[in-house]
């Protein structure tokens, strides 16, 4: 489970569910911008590489099960 996240350029990035976290409690995180969202920076994930992005690069967003 995870959301995928696409950005301005197009290219589409995950981030992994926290442990113990449902799809629906995570997205409410990011939403909000609580827990690990709450910086301006938002931890991205495609395959092996991670990388930060700020919030205002995010287009859509979308629950994966």
């Amino acid at each position: 489970m995870y959301l995928e996240v696409t950005l301005l350029n197009g290219q589409n990035y995950s981030i992994p569910i926290e442990e113990g976290h449902s799809v629906e409690e995570e997205l409410e995180l990011f939403l909000s911008r609580d827990g690990r969202y709450a910086g301006d920076w938002v931890p991205l994930q495609k395959a092996s590489r991670q990388l930060f992005v700020r919030y205002e690069q995010i287009v859509l967003v979308s629950p994966m099960d």
